[in-house]
């Protein structure tokens, strides 16, 4: 009887109570090269959405991916990414509109590369993530600008002329 009410309680109850995430969606990962693996794919993933402004607190990739037992499909959880919320609210923006997509529609997930693409490589979506100035002149107005200090290289490790 005890267990009839576990498994009751699971399959009833359980699921309202837990957490919804508005930020995750499965993407997959197409393999390019005969040496490539998933932990070259997971470092590189990783140095991308730091790129994107993802503090990627300790601990954190066991809960933000999920990789599944096809070894090419993975859940990304962004919400433990370490985004700021700004970067967060974009960043939601974006997956409901990759999850609009006909791709995804007809496949249930997203390219990996096209991932990097829309978010690192499309300048507004960058923009919007890491919040950098949209043009110069913001830029410049944000930000106190001196005198550059000039410096003289005589002796490089990288070139046989001055520099």
């Amino acid at each position: 009887m005890k267990n009839l009410f576990i498994a009751l309680y699971l399959l009833l109850l359980y699921p309202c109570h837990r957490e919804v995430h508005e930020y995750t969606i499965l993407l997959k990962w197409n393999k390019t090269f005969e040496g490539e693996n998933w932990n070259y794919v997971l470092t590189g993933f990783l140095w991308n959405l730091s790129y994107l402004g993802a503090e990627l607190p300790k601990g954190c990739v066991k809960n933000m991916i999920t990789l599944e037992t096809d070894s090419v499909h993975f859940k990304l959880d962004l919400k433990y990414a370490g985004f700021n919320k700004q970067a967060l609210g974009n960043m939601k923006v974006i997956l409901d509109s990759l999850k609009l997509s006909e791709e995804f529609k007809t496949k249930g997930c997203i390219d990996m590369g096209r991932f990097i693409m829309i978010t690192q490589n499309s300048t507004w979506h960058y923009y919007k993530l890491t919040g950098v100035e949209e043009n110069l002149n913001l830029f410049k107005k944000k930000y106190k600008f001196s005198e550059a200090d000039q410096y003289l290289v005589t002796s490089s490790g990288v070139t046989k002329e001055n520099r």
